[in-house]
């Protein structure tokens, strides 16, 4: 999606230029654009079969641990995301979450932004559930950030759903998975039950 993400860090720049035109500080809106990163599907396979030791370094006990994303899988070329694999999402982001130190690094300076912030600082993750991507990655993703943040800062979800313009899949099985994982979080019984098995 890089596309996508030199429209995002341009519209950013755009943005900036706008606020300081009116004197408003700049420190009031941060965007940085940081693509995921894939190298071969044997180099993630391999990720997945030691994803429970970065868990448990974290006190996630994961004593049944399966890869969920194994090497009979097919892996489609990720251009434009993972094709609602929202598995495949997942897997992807926990590789450059605990294995490359980009995404990490990134997330520490995000911290140092915000706890640094003269103003009571607000997180808005933005992303969609017609597909897989966003959708796949967010809920780690989220729970990523709350570790390095603290509980002090508010985390904000906000989920765009499928248009009618958008395809069956994207409108039917793809956001219906999404928010069932979602509930399985926020259902603290339904959560301790599926975190023991």
């Amino acid at each position: 999606a890089d596309a996508d993400i030199a429209n995002l860090v341009s519209s950013y720049k755009a943005t900036q230029s706008k606020l300081e035109a009116k004197g408003v500080s700049v420190d009031h809106l941060w965007v940085r654009g940081l693509n995921m990163k894939f190298n071969t599907p044997e180099s993630l396979f391999e990720f997945m079969g030691k994803y429970n030791t970065y868990l448990m370094r974290e006190g996630i006990p994961a004593v049944n641990y399966r890869p969920w994303v194994q090497s009979s899988m097919t892996i489609p070329p990720l251009a434009g995301g993972v094709g609602r694999m929202r598995a495949l999402s997942k897997a992807v982001y926990a590789l450059n979450y605990y294995y490359y130190s980009e995404l990490n690094s990134a997330l520490s300076v995000f911290k140092d932004r915000v706890l640094t912030s003269k103003f009571q600082p607000i997180v808005v993750l933005v992303f969609g559930l017609g597909g897989g991507t966003g959708s796949g990655m967010v809920f780690d993703f989220a729970r990523n950030l709350r570790a390095k943040l603290g509980s002090s800062v508010p985390i904000i979800g906000l989920a765009i759903l499928p248009s009618a313009a958008d395809d069956l899949l994207a409108r039917g099985p793809a956001p219906y998975n999404a928010l069932s994982e979602a509930e399985l979080l926020f259902n603290r019984k339904l959560n301790e039950q599926v975190a023991k098995k």
